[in-house]
């Protein structure tokens, strides 16, 4: 449990002020329950996003509390409009014959994938609690996962923070409304595909350095990395066909990296906020599908880009996100959140089954790694537009 020294509703970091804007009977009770008591530990889940008339940065939000009373955290029969007030994360209960289905809507931007996963730990530890089930060794939060967020509020001064260091982020000349048309085209699917541990390692072998056909001193690559070549490729070769592609057009690849693990000074591993970073990889797309082999294919400096260079935050946005689900293509990976060792107890089926997206996925352009299968394998969310005739 927290420190009652922590500070109950927390500022945005620089890297949040940019982050994304945009949401992820007797079992009624217990979903409520468990889902208040994790409030409790962690403020946001008790809070709406509403924007920061004091800060001087435009584009700027802050944490407002909620009263439970003014609307539920966890809602039935209850799909809210454009325009109407939201929680930061907002559940949904769908009872379905033989289970349930819970949908989860967070803002992004006050949180990330390892902190959606440490919030999850204690949403299925206080719905075992609600259960009056025995919990004998309760997750102990330290106190360092609040407190270090205070280490990145401001730039150390080690770094300038200069935009051309950055080829990941573009910093747009005007403000924009929203999300760019295609991104939020609702012609677009998502399909979930299954690696099996075998078909993974099948993968990584193809994609080792050795048969790279281009010079490199690459010695080595992660599973990740060879999942992200094919990922990659697939999706440009499914988007733009080899023998249909006109000029050189070139794709940029965002990758989304995990923050904590790269700030300077150093912060714990589960730090609480948002600290979605990308890494940018740019190529020919005539490259891309015919002369390479799969084989082919930062925190301090960012906080002083944002802080010192930066009027309004809503300017800043991955480079890729310009022309999604176009030449770029963006990536995610919840492959390290243990979702399914989680126990939310027998009322609750215990083990999650499956995690899942709406069918159009979650964005134009975005593909997802989910979190890794009890068996070893890997389910990867690809979302492409629908297309006019089938590929071969």
């Amino acid at each position: 449990m927290a420190s009652s020294t922590i500070p109950d509703i927390y500022a945005l970091t620089p890297l949040e002020k940019i982050g994304p804007k945009a949401y992820l009977q007797y079992i009624v009770s217990i979903l409520k329950a468990g889902y208040y008591a994790a409030s409790k530990r962690f403020a946001p889940l008790a809070c709406e996003a509403v924007p920061n008339a004091e800060a001087k940065q435009a584009g700027i939000w802050k944490l407002k509390p909620i009263d439970d009373q003014e609307f539920e955290a966890i809602t039935l029969r209850d799909l809210r409009a454009a325009g109407e007030r939201f929680r930061v994360c907002q559940i949904q209960a769908n009872f379905i014959p033989g289970g349930l289905i819970l949908g989860w809507s967070i803002l992004h931007m006050f949180g990330d994938g390892t902190t959606f996963a440490v919030w999850t730990q204690i949403w299925a530890e206080e719905y075992q609690r609600a259960q009056n089930l025995d919990i004998p060794n309760p997750i102990q939060l330290p106190e360092t996962i609040f407190k270090d967020r205070e280490l990145l509020m401001k730039p150390s001064g080690r770094n300038a923070g200069h935009l051309k260091d950055h080829s990941e982020y573009t910093l747009l000349s005007f403000t924009p409304t929203g999300a760019p048309l295609k991104m939020a085209s609702k012609n677009h699917r998502g399909q979930v595909f299954y690696f099996s541990p075998e078909m993974l390692q099948a993968l990584k072998k193809e994609a080792w350095p050795d048969k790279a056909r281009a010079s490199t001193t690459q010695k080595w690559i992660s599973t990740n990395d060879a999942l992200s070549a094919l990922l990659w490729r697939t999706v440009m070769a499914v988007h733009f066909p080899l023998e249909t592609l006109e000029g050189d057009s070139v794709s940029t690849f965002n990758i989304a990296i995990d923050g904590q693990s790269r700030t300077n000074p150093p912060v714990h591993p589960q730090t609480l906020g948002c600290f979605l970073e990308y890494v940018a990889l740019s190529l020919p797309i005539r490259e891309i599908l015919s002369s390479m082999s799969l084989a082919d294919e930062w925190t301090d400096d960012i906080t002083t880009l944002i802080d010192k260079h930066v009027v309004d935050v809503d300017r800043v946005v991955p480079t890729a996100f310009l022309d999604v689900p176009g030449f770029n293509c963006v990536q995610s990976s919840g492959a390290n959140f243990a979702l399914y060792d989680l126990d939310w107890g027998h009322a609750l089926g215990n083990k999650i089954q499956a995690v899942r997206s709406p069918s159009n996925g979650v964005i134009n352009g975005l593909q997802v790694i989910l979190p890794t299968l009890p068996d070893g394998g890997l389910e990867v969310l690809v979302g492409v537009e629908e297309l006019p005739q089938p590929v071969a």
